[in-house]
């Protein structure tokens, strides 16, 4: 913490040499716990006196529905299927006869002049160079607003 000349690479120098000490003791843990039994993981984890990280997906539905900035509009958002991939979207009032929105190249879009207090149901079907034409996903039900 002095302010004198070079004290900041001394301490900077420390602080690697923790850090490096600090994963090589991760590593060190980590291989105890994999060559155990793994329902002792934990225990060990604990003893070293580290927290376990408890890992969470957060995977993003197929497609969503939420209520748009202008009463009666929704914003609809799919699952990205990567760079080169096209969206086609539609909507209907019954699930049988569908109206077709226009095709986007990005994984979102807007739809604009729907009645409020209607339930619609909403449909994405993505298109890939790789794979070609998909198959429509979910059906996602939304009470516009």
């Amino acid at each position: 913490m002095a302010r004198s000349k070079g004290a900041a690479d001394v301490r900077n120098a420390k602080m690697a040499l923790v850090r490096a000490d600090l994963e090589s003791l991760k590593t060190y843990v980590q291989n105890i716990v994999d060559a155990a039994n793994p329902a002792s993981g934990e225990g060990i984890i604990g003893n070293a006196g580290m927290a376990i990280r408890k890992v969470t997906l957060h995977d993003k539905p197929d497609l969503g529905v939420r209520q748009g900035t202008v009463s009666g509009s929704v914003v609809l958002s799919a699952k990205s299927a990567g760079k080169k991939a096209a969206y086609n979207w539609r909507y209907s009032l019954d699930q049988k006869a569908w109206t077709s929105l226009p095709q986007t190249l990005v994984a979102k879009t807007g739809v604009s002049g729907l009645t409020v207090a209607t339930t619609y149901y909403f449909q994405c079907e993505t298109q890939t160079t790789k794979g070609g034409e998909g198959t429509w996903g979910q059906v996602v039900s939304f009470l516009v607003q």
